[in-house]
């Protein structure tokens, strides 16, 4: 009998170890694995998202603010059981903060991804850094052509403005074609926030019949447009494109309504289509045509009221819904991809990630339905031209 107790025992004893053991290795398979590097979320800590926008309202107006905030209305909610949390950066629009900004996040590695920049010139002088970091970004705003080309990309980035490229034909057409314009010049800033806009109008323009008169460049944050004004009139333009940023677009038109070139109609871009812009530029800002995104109304106006209640004001562009647009993304791909480990831990990979992200398809987005390219473009790519009529934004062309 005692012998058999003891055979029993150690036949308990070598099946305790060999359970332990397998144990051990369903442990060891279930770590996450990923050739760019895993994010561990400990238990009881959030998932970190950040959001790097332009935030000086001398440069963008209010539309990196919107941005952001629309990424923490997408934020407030939980994750398999994590919470949210959204680290705000002010990325600016200048190449030496965007890229200096860069380095010093993704040296941060518990940070997730990354809803921004606000300027084509941004993302493009920090997505060099994010890529070589295994981050990936999602822009809600960086429109440049160059972002999304074939060769020049970056699989770190992605994006959910419609291409400049997209915009600037609309443009062209609109004028062409509804505003009867044969003549027009362009105004620019000679960034990449308007490089594209000039090539793309230029060419559908002239495509069209039209002929460019005149291509004048300023500078970003310039005090007058006087001057640029004058050498507009002189090229009898029946419109002017000017897909500037909002404080530049907000000049440009106080001065326009002053000066000889008047008489031409006054066509902006996305930028300009903002409730800001009719505030600052009063009266003058009558008659302006800007080209703008066209929403998921009914998705748009639930979030609108959300955004109201939560900050006590209305949002003033559709530059939130973009921002919520990114983040959600973003935050839906780490929810289908990450896994719940045996310490309770979160984690999952950045390759995952950014490959989750790069084959969105058809999501329903307040910005449209969503699919991304290859190349990162995320676009639904609506758009509309609006016009300001008796001091309100009004839809009056859309393709």
């Amino acid at each position: 009998m005692q012998r058999t107790r003891y055979i029993l025992l150690i036949l308990i004893s070598v099946l305790a170890v060999l359970l332990t053991g397998c144990a051990a290795m369903q442990t060891a398979r279930a770590e996450v694995e990923d050739p760019w590097g895993v994010v561990t979320v400990p238990r009881g800590e959030p998932i970190r998202l950040l959001s790097v926008t332009a935030l000086d309202e001398t440069v963008v107006g209010g539309e990196g603010l919107e941005q952001l905030r629309g990424v923490q209305i997408a934020a407030n909610r939980r994750i398999i059981g994590f919470e949210v949390e959204v680290i705000e950066r002010d990325g600016g629009c200048e190449v030496g903060r965007a890229s200096g900004r860069a380095v010093n996040d993704t040296l941060n590695k518990r940070i997730a991804a990354a809803v921004g920049y606000s300027c084509s010139t941004a993302c493009n002088a920090a997505v060099a850094t994010y890529e070589n970091a295994h981050f990936t970004m999602v822009s809600p705003a960086c429109g440049a052509a160059d972002l999304v080309d074939p060769v020049l990309h970056s699989s770190a980035f992605l994006r959910l403005a419609a291409d400049d490229t997209v915009e600037a034909r609309l443009a062209a057409q609109f004028a062409y074609e509804q505003l009867g314009a044969r003549r027009a010049v362009i105004i620019h800033d000679g960034t990449l926030e308007t490089s594209t806009h000039l090539s793309a109008f230029d060419a559908a323009f002239t495509a069209l019949g039209g002929t460019i008169a005149g291509v004048l460049r300023i500078e970003q944050g310039t005090e007058s447009f006087g001057t640029t004004l004058s050498q507009a009139a002189l090229h009898n333009p029946d419109v002017i494109y000017a897909p500037l940023l909002l404080p530049d677009s907000v000049r440009l038109a106080r001065e326009r309504g002053m000066s000889t070139a008047a008489r031409a109609a006054l066509l902006g871009g996305r930028r300009m289509a903002s409730d800001e812009f009719i505030e600052q530029a009063g009266a003058q800002a009558e008659g302006v045509y800007a080209i703008t995104p066209l929403l998921d109304s009914e998705r748009a106006d639930d979030l609108a009221r959300v955004y109201e209640t939560r900050f006590d004001t209305p949002p003033t562009s559709t530059a939130f819904a973009f921002g919520y647009d990114a983040a959600s993304l973003i935050l839906d791909a780490i929810e289908e991809i990450a896994v719940v480990m045996p310490d309770g831990s979160l984690q999952f990979g950045r390759k995952a990630l950014q490959d989750a992200l790069h084959t969105t398809a058809a999501y329903p987005g307040v910005t449209g339905q969503i699919t991304c390219s290859e190349w990162g473009d995320c676009s639904a790519g609506a758009l509309a031209v609006q016009q300001v009529r008796r001091g309100e934004w009004t839809a009056v062309y859309i393709p």
